[in-house]
């Protein structure tokens, strides 16, 4: 993930949709509701990467780690395209 101050650190991905996503980080997040950033996912397994702008939603400290809302700012069905096909090559289908 880009930071606002386009620092990059990685955050593991908890939850993904075609409207955002949920980031997980060891120790705090420096982000604050309203934050623009950018999340990069990819999967060396399928050889897939893609990349979103993102706003802030929420922030949450726990014990050890920090949780982060990001809403996906470009909604356009290009980006569900890219969405679905991460998920679909990522996500084993269930029987």
């Amino acid at each position: 993930m880009t930071l606002p101050d386009k620092q990059s650190i990685f955050v593991t991905l908890n939850d993904i949709s075609k409207g955002g996503c949920c980031i997980v980080r060891t120790g705090t997040l420096p982000l604050k509701p309203s934050d623009l950033v950018r999340i990069e996912v990819w999967n060396d397994d399928i050889q897939l990467k893609v990349s979103f702008p993102a706003t802030v939603r929420w922030v949450k400290t726990l014990t050890m780690s920090s949780k982060a809302g990001l809403r996906f700012v470009d909604s356009s069905i290009k980006t569900h395209r890219y969405i679905e096909e991460y998920l679909t090559r990522t996500l084993p289908l269930s029987a």
